[in-house]
């Protein structure tokens, strides 16, 4: 019988089953059987899920609110430069005190407001708030990938530039499709990012698509972070 957290010992079980378990558990395994990777590859693959849809809620909640934010001080700043009003001007420190004896102003020296001056003024408030959307929406197209997961260390980062790191990125997600294995494809600022697990056995398949960068795949997890080359 085995003890609560430990790999079952029941003779149903085989060796390559409990080596599994007990890589998927976290455990230093005892060799690189393929049982052994395969349970690493799925743990850090649940790893890899589990943070994003924790960085995906934190994303979309911060988004949430920093968009709100971005609108209304975009459509402040636009309804100042149309003059509808002006910046606020400190208080004085002393109250004006108004003397009694100043005449209310005559009707005939009222400038009345003029009704092309109100409606030019309406006119420029919603084009403010069309351009407000029209803008969001670009801000919000500019990302070609979602965020990557984080990861706590730099284990199995390699780094590349190129010309066209975009391009680049999704030429090594797609050669890597090709060769039956299942990549994913980020975007930091402009630094595209390839996530991919590989076990020994699909590292011959990996290779050419890494060499095309000058790199090399290893067993277990490997991100490749490609920058813009320096011109």
């Amino acid at each position: 019988m085995s003890q609560p957290g430990e790999p079952p010992t029941d003779p149903e079980y085989s060796d390559s089953d409990r080596e599994w378990l007990a890589a998927l558990e976290g455990k230093e395994p005892l060799g690189e059987s393929r049982a052994a990777l395969e349970g690493l590859a799925l743990r850090a693959a649940l790893e890899l899920r589990r943070r994003e849809r924790a960085a995906e809620a934190a994303r979309a909640e911060a988004d949430s609110e920093a968009a709100s934010h971005r609108r209304l001080q975009r459509l402040h700043e636009r309804m100042q430069a149309e003059g509808l009003f002006g910046p606020a001007q400190a208080a004085p420190a002393q109250p004006v005190a108004i003397p009694s004896s100043t005449p209310a102003p005559a009707a005939s020296n009222v400038v009345p407001f003029p009704w092309w001056r109100r409606r030019g003024a309406l006119t420029a408030l919603a084009a403010s708030l069309f351009g407000a959307v029209a803008l969001v929406q670009l801000v919000s197209q500019q990302t070609d990938h979602p965020s990557p997961p984080e990861l706590r260390g730099t284990e199995g980062v390699q780094q590349a530039t190129a010309a066209e790191p975009r391009q680049a990125a999704e030429q090594l997600a797609a050669q890597l499709r090709a060769a039956g294995l299942r990549p994913g494809l980020y975007q930091r600022g402009k630094t595209y990012i390839v996530d991919i697990n590989l076990m020994s056995t699909d590292l011959a398949n990996a290779a050419p698509a890494f060499s095309a960068l000058g790199l090399k795949p290893a067993v277990g997890f490997n991100r490749v972070e490609i920058g813009l080359a320096p011109r």
